[in-house]
């Protein structure tokens, strides 16, 4: 049904590009019919009465425009170009603040779990918990406060009124997580309520499922790394609770030592944070520092690679880093 119609307006249109240079009103107004045309346009076997008076519409504008087109070709004289219609919208909403505001109201419905004993397990809400520890990777510590482990936390206890087999499901969903900061977090929480509930035999199954995780991060993946955004720190905190602080120390050396480059991105990645506030403007910040370091860290080897980076590829924040942990050097970190 189309076919047709189309083939003529695109030769029509073709000779008013080509042969009139003040065909352009006429031009603008046929192509933004095609367009409409277009996106009216449904599968044969799924209009509704609706969508096939609005496609009806979409064509007969196509055929007033392409008349109003040819007339003006022709000389003759041809219909004015109806004004285009600007659609006033409002302003978009920050996304920063509704994320803030889903993240709200999703913990809101989870901590009774936390407070009531008797609520009975919601497997929605517990996906929903934690689809929010994954997300909540990325921020935090931000000026938008999400708390990671409170989120982590509170999933763990709606799992908990989950039968023997919906537990054993979600520890092994957990292992499949990404990014591997928020699947550690959740595992970590739910084999402590486990835990306290004295359900030993699940707990088990958790820190196993730990274990596997430990085993299978890509230490020299950068991709490993980007997923966790700013957990990584917290990650590698439950790693070394699950093996040793020896373990971690031993893994990050060893893919520090992978390139000078896979080095620097080592330092940024499992550097701390803070939330700073600019004097001149109020704004808040996030500043990364080694004022806290981990026993896991590996400063002479972290050092030694990220310090061979070009120096003309050094940012300002990792030269900032890079002089941290120099002054951890020299107070005999090592």
């Amino acid at each position: 049904m189309l076919k047709p119609l189309l083939i003529e307006v695109e030769t029509e249109l073709a000779a008013a590009v080509s042969g009139a240079t003040d065909a352009g009103p006429w031009s603008s107004w046929l192509r933004r019919s095609i367009s409409e045309l277009t996106s009216s346009a449904t599968t044969p076997d799924a209009v509704t009465s609706t969508e096939d008076a609005i496609l009806l519409a979409a064509m007969d504008d196509v055929r007033k425009s392409l008349e109003a087109l040819v007339l003006h070709l022709r000389g003759m004289d041809a219909p004015e170009p109806p004004e285009i219609m600007v659609k006033v919208t409002e302003e978009p909403p920050n996304r920063a603040e509704e994320l803030l505001e889903e993240h709200r109201e999703v913990l809101e419905r989870g901590w009774p779990f936390v407070r009531v004993p008797n609520k009975p397990f919601d497997a929605v809400l517990h996906d929903q918990l934690t689809t929010q520890t994954k997300l909540a990777c990325h921020l935090t510590g931000s000026s938008i406060g999400f708390d990671l482990p409170s989120t982590a936390l509170v999933a763990a206890h709606v799992a908990r009124r989950g039968t023997n087999e919906d537990i054993e499901a979600i520890i092994a969903s957990h292992t499949e997580h990404k990014p591997v900061a928020a699947a550690a977090l959740l595992l970590l929480e739910l084999k402590n309520v486990l835990e306290e509930d004295g359900h030993d035999e699940l707990a088990s199954d958790a820190h196993k499922a730990l274990e596997r995780l430990v085993e299978g991060f890509g230490w020299d993946d950068v991709r490993e790394w980007k997923a966790n955004g700013l957990a990584s720190g917290m990650m590698l905190d439950i790693f070394a609770s699950v093996t040793s602080t020896e373990a971690v120390r031993s893994q990050l050396s060893a893919a520090a030592k992978v390139s000078p480059e896979m080095g620097a991105f080592l330092v940024l990645a499992v550097a701390g944070t803070s939330t700073q506030t600019d004097a001149s403007t109020g704004d808040q910040y996030l500043r990364a520092h080694f004022r806290f370091p981990k026993e896991w860290l590996p400063v002479e080897d972290l050092l030694n690679s990220a310090d061979a980076v070009a120096e003309d590829t050094k940012t300002a924040e990792l030269r900032s880093l890079i002089s941290e942990l120099k002054d951890l050097r020299d107070r005999g970190r090592k």
